[in-house]
């Protein structure tokens, strides 16, 4: 999150001009690429990026949801089992 020294605040990255300066003194915080970087890092859409673009899950989102949908899944198995167990 970019920091204005003069100003003596934070500012969104969409908050700031698009060269990367604060809109209220002009100071420039940061440059386009690096704004951009942690825009889409917060899932943002950052300078030059349109506003309904959707960005892509990472791949070790994927791979948590896979695994805790096996997980559950197997948890599932053995509750049925349990059940049958319990009142057969």
């Amino acid at each position: 999150m970019p920091w204005c020294d003069t100003c003596a605040e934070y500012l969104a990255p969409n908050a700031t001009t698009s060269h990367g300066a604060c809109p209220k003194c002009n100071t420039v915080l940061a440059t386009k690429s690096s704004l951009q970087m942690e825009a889409r890092s917060l899932g943002l859409p950052g300078p030059g990026q349109s506003e309904g673009e959707v960005p892509k899950a990472p791949w070790h989102f994927k791979l948590l949801l896979l695994a805790v949908v096996l997980y559950l899944g197997w948890r599932g198995v053995q509750g049925i089992g349990w059940l049958f167990e319990k009142f057969s």
